[in-house]
């Protein structure tokens, strides 16, 4: 169950991926005048006001945009950069796109299985995004807004903001989208994402391609169907630093030939906390939960497409930290609420320290595709309701598990909570001696 979940999210990521590289310019759109502007749009004065303007098609001179901007159809931007003052509202035309281009996403099981619509070219053909380097550095108290001109928004009203290198989303609310925030491939460190606000967009909040963009103190929440953020691409290697994740369907995917630097986030009510498939991430000081589970339906034009993933499997198929054929660092984290802290598929060796795994039905369970070498030392795993440790059937060699508190110095009480050969002869042994007789102190 848990490999099938990281085989979906990796044909999530794979579809999602497909429209990411540079599409064929858009024909350059004249500003409308009122007469020309959709009806959906906000009331216009027979004079509008030099702060309201309108824009669709090819950009090939750097621009400032500030006031409200309405976005009628995709906008590219080519050998030039588009600067968004601080205060400015960038509202893109619900279900609109009057240039009519895009490319679907090729069908994978999570989308089948959904029937999802924002995967098919009428819809990106029907929806608006901005692609190219674009600079929006809000305030504090003066943000930038992205967002649908709908008076009903949804998720999946318009697509995203494709961010070429040298690009910079800072202080900004990103909403109502399908993708809110891609950073292109080969961008590598030039593109900065900090300080910003996703929310209610129906795919994912923030996906990187192949770069090493600067990911920090950004809140996201209600903004994945699929995930928060999601590292994808051979080399990609961002710092996602100090974000807050909630209320989504994975918090954080890490997929195939990444190595980000995932330390310092709050990843509370999501599904999956963060999935490593393939990956040499590193992951630590994060603090991970998740009492209920993602609670909240993602729609498009009112219908849900993506159910909240309680719904999906119940709260015991959730799991803090999932690591599939990879050896990621995991040190220090807080993990707790889950139906399973940590699970361990297939050809996996990752390094499991200082952490601390409380109040989940399982600790760390391995599953029974597991082989490799973890070093699991120097943990905290107590007070699970379940098992501590699970080494399900299909392992059957030893696994090295010393020098860990497991809530009791009472060597029955720590055996009664590890599930291995002693209770089955088809699964592998856990050395768990020597074992630490007091708590680490939790840093």
């Amino acid at each position: 169950m848990i490999f099938r979940f990281l085989l979906v999210l990796l044909a999530i990521i794979a579809g999602a991926a497909a429209c990411t590289s540079e599409e064929a310019a858009p024909t350059p759109t004249a500003t409308p005048t009122p007469a020309q502007s959709p009806a959906s749009h906000s009331p216009l004065t027979a004079t509008p006001s030099p702060s309201e303007t309108y824009k669709s098609g090819l950009i090939t001179e750097d621009e400032t945009w500030s006031g409200t901007v309405h976005i009628t159809g995709d906008v590219a931007v080519r050998g030039a950069t588009v600067t968004i003052l601080p205060g400015t509202t960038v509202l893109f035309a619900a279900h609109q796109d009057d240039q009519h281009s895009g490319c679907a996403v090729p069908l994978d099981e999570w989308i089948v299985q959904h029937n999802d619509f924002a995967a098919t070219l009428e819809y990106s053909q029907s929806h608006s995004s901005i692609q190219g380097v674009l600079v929006a550095r809000g305030t504090p108290e003066n943000m930038i807004t992205f967002t649908s001109d709908s008076a009903m928004p949804d998720g999946g009203d318009w697509e995203q903001l494709h961010l070429w290198a040298g690009s910079a989303i800072e202080y900004c609310i990103v909403e109502y989208s399908r993708g809110a925030v891609d950073v292109a491939e080969d961008t590598y460190d030039s593109v900065v994402v900090s300080y910003n606000i996703m929310r209610y967009n129906l795919w994912t909040a923030l996906t990187v391609h192949s770069s090493s963009s600067t990911v920090t103190y950004n809140e996201i929440y209600r903004s994945g169907g699929h995930q928060g953020i999601a590292i994808i691409g051979a080399g990609s290697a961002p710092h996602i630093a100090n974000n807050r994740i909630e209320h989504c369907a994975a918090g954080i995917h890490v997929d195939v030939g990444t190595s980000p630097i995932i330390e310092d986030n709050i990843l509370t009510n999501n599904h999956s906390g963060i999935g490593v498939l393939l990956s040499t991430a590193v992951i630590q000081r994060n603090i991970i939960s998740s009492p209920t589970g993602a609670a909240y339906d993602f729609t498009y034009r009112g219908e849900s497409v993506y159910f909240a993933t309680t719904a999906m499997g119940g709260h015991n198929e959730t799991q803090g930290i999932t690591v599939g054929h990879s050896s990621p660092t995991i040190s220090h984290n807080d993990i707790s609420d889950y139906g399973k802290g940590i699970v361990i598929v297939g050809d996996s060796s990752p390094s499991i320290t200082f952490n601390t795994i409380s109040g989940c039905l399982g600790g760390i369970v391995f599953e029974p595709s597991f082989l490799g070498s973890p070093g699991i030392s120097m943990n905290n795993i107590y007070k699970n309701s379940g098992d501590n440790l699970d080494l399900q059937p299909g392992f059957t060699g030893v696994l090295d598990a010393a020098n860990n508190w497991w809530g009791t110095a009472n060597e029955a009480d720590i055996a009664r909570k590890i599930n291995d050969s002693v209770d089955d002869p088809s699964r592998g042994t856990v050395d768990y001696m020597p074992f630490l007789t007091e708590p680490l102190a939790e840093e």
